[in-house]
């Protein structure tokens, strides 16, 4: 029996207050690496999967901690790799804020924690769940009656556990993360003179007259970038083509397993054997779950216009309890049955409270049913003694998208099968004004239906659908194909020079790091990124079968850590490539376009007219009419150029002449303390730089791709 099981079982008053706890942090901070220990934990044991800064996290502690998240958050469906992906991260960050709290001697006392528990102002989880609907009065007494009773069980291992990691644990470590955060955000200050300084930036403006021939004027095909081009370019901006982590890309083609007609004729065959069983039940959505439809029950109604289903108006004029098909529908065989018809709006005005149970996209756990159905039904109470709606919303319903002060738990006129069916059959089928109790996959909403309009047919349509698959002989078919391509392409010179005869183009794919589990555009493998790694450059590799095809590929670039060679830099997302090309036109219009000292003879010699630009602003780097400019805002604003042209300037869009003519300032507005308290403000909410600064820093040494 798992621990929450347990706990739901014996001591439920324990997970009306803690669930919520169950975050992502709450989870792996502190659970079995020990605090502090470099290489200590509740467990040791002599693989490291890593270190940060020295703390070792070893192999036992880290898929034991994997192992708490897939409990928590599997059932909400992802990967392994996520839950992996999410740990490690999660680790660095725990320890190199840990390395920061004991260099600054930040400490949380168990005095501190009781006072957070149990004080005034209590962490606002605890509040929620111990406030009564009916007063709405917090009960503290309630609270250290829980915390009494799980000490109480301090010798069941799994409750101990649940209480000194999930609940004490994960406090503390909140807690001293707000504290960083304060200190970090009460050392912030900016003195007057660089406020006054600003202000005097944001207010300056200034007045050019100047030549402008644009990049665009050249062609780019008759600019020819080299990689040694690149490599320079490179080289004397380092710092922007930095890498931390090596990654590899791939060149690669798909043999997708698609369909034969033979196929496609099974399934319909295969759906076609169900026809008159399906014509005939009496419980059609256990009949669909046994036969396993691709389409699952709906036991909503729609109106025409939402029907999204092909031969809807086929479906419909076949008549209650008769069965249409089988049509194909994209890449299914259907049957569809029409249940039943009735008149219904098509759209309706309702306000709820919800109180969760669970959240089914990610299978996280708030409370138990049973909890959770009480407080509803106290809620309706309350409500039908006089109680105030709109404050009950606001203080217990827990839906994001209608629990705030501008909707106050009303949802506006939404159509049919908008919502859970649950909901929606409230919603639509009972009549304005009815109020109750609906449970749904996320928990119980105490409902109240506002308004209805436009009643139409609407219709409950049922669909056994089976996908079209390819069949053992197709697979066998594709994969000897994939074998004789892979077979003679064994360099990456045949694998390119092979893709016409096999009507294949080659993608690209993103940059694959070493311990990832996912390739973009071919799926999740683990064992294909292995191979990337575990080869070299060129090296094609034999045919890796994925979900929905299989692939042949060969590794097209190997980008070490420190500086980018030029194959990563030419991609597109660094736009080098283009910096580069526009280098070369600048100087190529330079050369031929700029001759003379004047604006007079810039524009004789370039075809060009003399361009002014008035109350240009130092604060926006923006010319009207050619777009950001930060070079030549600069010289704008540079006195010493005042009345004077400039030599021809290789810009941002195209190469500048520039004569300075004013320099001066607007009328300003505000104070210098109003830019000073902005300034502040900008830099406390900044603040999560550095913690991400602490973690770019930290020295990490991952040795993952050891094990996994």
């Amino acid at each position: 029996m798992s621990v929450i099981q347990k706990i739901r079982d014996k001591y439920a008053g324990v997970v009306i207050a803690f669930i919520a706890l169950s975050l992502i942090a709450f989870i792996l901070m502190d659970a079995f690496s020990g605090r502090g220990g470099r290489g200590g934990g509740l467990f040791s044991n002599s693989s490291t999967v890593g270190r940060v800064n020295g703390t070792k996290i070893a192999k036992r502690d880290f898929d034991r901690q994997v192992e708490l998240y897939k409990k928590y958050y599997g059932r909400g469906g992802g990967s392994e790799s996520q839950y992996m992906t999410a740990v490690w991260d999660m680790s660095v960050d725990r320890i190199a804020m840990e390395d920061e709290y004991e260099k600054l001697g930040l400490t949380f006392s168990t005095k501190e924690l009781n006072a957070l528990l149990f004080g005034n102002n209590p962490p606002y989880w605890v509040k929620q769940f111990f406030t009564d609907p009916n007063t709405g009065v917090y009960d503290q007494q309630r609270l250290v009656e829980t915390i009494r009773n799980i000490k109480s069980k301090k010798n069941d291992p799994e409750v101990s556990e649940f209480y000194e990691v999930y609940i004490q644990q994960q406090t503390i470590e909140q807690s001293l993360r707000q504290k960083y955060s304060a200190l970090l955000s009460n050392s912030v200050y900016v003195p007057q003179w660089l406020a006054e300084k600003q202000m005097a930036d944001n207010n300056a403006i200034s007045s050019i007259s100047y030549v402008y021939v644009p990049y665009a004027s050249i062609v780019d095909s008759t600019i020819k970038v080299t990689d040694d081009d690149i490599k320079s370019y490179v080289k004397n901006h380092e710092k922007q083509f930095s890498v931390d982590e090596e990654s590899r890309t791939i060149s690669y083609i798909s043999f997708d397993m698609t369909p034969s007609a033979d196929d496609s004729m099974n399934v319909r065959n295969q759906v076609m054997q169900f026809r008159n069983e399906f014509a005939t039940t009496t419980d059609v959505a256990a009949f669909l779950n046994r036969v396993q439809t691709d389409f699952p029950f709906d036991s909503t109604y729609h109106s025409a216009t939402s029907i999204q289903h092909a031969f809807k108006d086929s479906i419909i004029r076949a008549g209650v309890g008769n069965v249409y098909g089988p049509y194909q529908d994209g890449k299914e065989v259907v049957l569809a049955k029409l249940l039943s018809t009735k008149i219904l709006p098509d759209s309706a005005r309702v306000r709820h409270i919800l109180i969760k149970t669970q959240d089914p996209r990610s299978g996280q756990t708030f409370r138990d049913d049973s909890t959770a159905k009480k407080l509803a039904d106290s809620l309706q109470g309350a409500i039908a003694r006089g109680a105030n709606f709109d404050s009950l919303v606001l203080k217990f319903s827990e839906d994001e998208g209608s629990a705030n002060l501008e909707k106050k738990g009303v949802y506006d006129w939404f159509p049919q099968g908008a919502m859970v069916p649950e909901f929606n059959a409230f919603a639509f089928e009972k009549s304005v004004g009815s109020k109750g109790v609906v449970k749904t996959a996320f928990g119980y909403h105490y409902m109240e239906v506002l308004g209805q309009k436009n009643p139409q047919p609407s219709y409950k349509i049922a669909y056994l659908a089976k996908a079209i698959e390819a069949g053992p002989e197709r697979i066998d078919e594709i994969n000897a194909e994939a074998q004789k391509f892979a077979a003679e392409s064994r360099t990456s010179k045949k694998f390119e020079e092979n893709l016409a005869k096999y009507k294949k183009t080659a993608i690209q794919s993103n940059e694959i790091k070493k311990n990832d589990f996912f390739v973009g555009g071919v799926g999740e493998n683990r064992t294909f990124v292995r191979w990337v790694y575990e080869n070299d450059l060129g090296d094609v590799s034999d045919p890796i079968t994925f979900q929905d095809k299989v692939v042949v590929a060969y590794i097209n670039n190997i980008q070490e850590k420190g500086v980018m060679n030029a194959a990563t830099a030419r991609k597109p997302q660094y736009m080098t490539e283009t910096l580069v090309r526009n280098e070369l036109k600048a100087k190529k219009i330079i050369a031929e376009k700029f001759k003379g000292n004047s604006l007079e003879s810039y524009a004789q010699s370039a075809g060009a007219g003399i361009l002014r630009g008035d109350s240009l602003s130092f604060a926006s780097s923006f010319i009207p009419g050619v777009g950001l400019e930060t070079k030549i805002i600069g010289v704008a604003f540079n006195r010493s150029q005042l009345n004077k042209v400039t030599e021809p300037i290789a810009g941002s869009n195209g190469v500048f002449g520039v004569r300075v003519e004013l320099i001066g300032a607007k009328p300003g507005a505000g104070s210098y303390q109003d830019i000073q308290k902005a300034m502040e403000g900008q830099l406390r909410s900044n603040g999560y730089n550095a913690i991400n600064a602490l973690k770019k820093a930290a020295k990490v040494k991952d040795y993952r791709f050891d094990f996994f």
